[in-house]
């Protein structure tokens, strides 16, 4: 069953920065949503509207010094609202201890691994990431990705993998990044332009907590009316 993960690889608050919250990885299926910033965007650096994309990975190797992360990276963004989008690179920190490299099928559309890699910086929200992925015949570094990367309402797929020094039971991983490249919106007034993505903010625990304790206070309520009613018909 596939996990909607806590968290992952995100310590990015768009209201304030907060501080890192990594994932940790077993063998397993694994999915999360990236949004979109760019300095484009009039509200920068909030994210902008109908940006959207998810990362679907089947994660093994636990046990051994050798991970694989199967991919699927999907450009969701909105057709009502963009006329053009393309995801050109992948990033992330890794936190495990020992890490040696890392490299992708030379057959996936992303096809080239920097370790490390830099992404835009956008006033700290970017920058460089231990991994970073594209699909650039002449590099750049995740900085850009020629014109490899799927479009609006399209996806691919690949491979990565990771090599450490010793056997890790689990694998750290943080700070999730994707970068937007040729953007078109008329409606809010992008042309080529670019931005980066970040693991889209879920509620904290304490607030799951609440919404759950509040849901449970309306059940009550409703079984009270309920019996209410019964004891008056």
């Amino acid at each position: 069953m596939r996990k909607s993960v806590f968290a992952l690889l995100t310590g990015i608050s768009l209201a304030a920065v907060a501080p890192a919250q990594a994932a940790t990885f077993t063998n397993g299926d694994y999915s999360l949503n990236f949004n979109g910033i760019s300095e484009s965007y009039s509200l920068y650096p909030d994210p902008v509207p109908g940006l959207a994309a998810t990362l679907d990975l089947t994660v093994s190797g636990a046990g051994t010094d050798s991970w694989t992360l199967v991919y699927k990276l999907s450009n969701l963004s909105d057709p009502s609202i963009w006329e053009k989008t393309r995801i050109t690179a992948l990033g992330f920190d890794v936190l495990s201890g020992g890490f040696t490299g890392g490299s992708v099928d030379g057959d996936d559309v992303f096809n080239k691994t920097f370790t490390p890699g830099g992404f835009p910086s956008l006033d700290g929200l970017g920058g460089d990431r231990n991994v970073c992925i594209n699909g650039n015949p002449g590099g750049g570094a995740c900085q850009g990705g020629g014109n490899a990367g799927p479009t609006t309402g399209n996806f691919i797929t690949g491979t990565i993998t990771l090599n450490f020094s010793s056997d890790l039971a689990s694998l750290e991983l943080d700070d999730g990044i994707i970068r937007w490249q040729s953007l078109d919106s008329e409606e809010l007034g992008f042309s080529g332009d670019s931005g980066i993505g970040l693991v889209s903010e879920i509620p904290e625990p304490a607030t799951w907590m609440t919404m759950i304790a509040g849901f449970g206070l309306i059940g009550m309520s409703l079984r009270r009316r309920r019996t209410a009613a019964q004891v008056l018909a």
